[in-house]
């Protein structure tokens, strides 16, 4: 997400916790626990706003891009490791026939 996005995010993150607050106090909603949810999702917002200011932090869609990057490449290294287990697990199949054969 970019800086703009996140202020957007966050108004509306803002919006809805005040809303709910509202309604726990009129007795509408009794469910604590979403406050609590929606404090911490201000905070997460609030602290990927200040790096991003602060140049601390990539924005968020270069990061995802790395992950899948790294993700495509650790798919490649499983692949030819179990690429080699299986030819080991060949090699150690023929080589117990050959053992049997004799």
């Amino acid at each position: 997400m970019e800086l703009k996005e996140l202020q957007t995010r966050h108004e509306k993150v803002s919006k809805e916790l005040a809303d709910l607050r509202y309604d726990v106090r009129i007795g509408q909603e009794k469910d604590y626990s979403q406050i609590i949810k929606k404090r911490k999702e201000v905070a997460t917002i609030n602290t990927l706003i200040k790096e991003i200011e602060l140049g601390l932090h990539a924005p968020v869609k270069k990061v995802e891009a790395e992950k899948k990057e790294t993700k495509k490449e650790t798919k490649k290294e499983s692949k030819k490791e179990a690429e080699v287990k299986k030819d080991k697990e060949e090699v150690k199949v023929k080589t117990t026939k050959k053992k049997a054969d004799k």
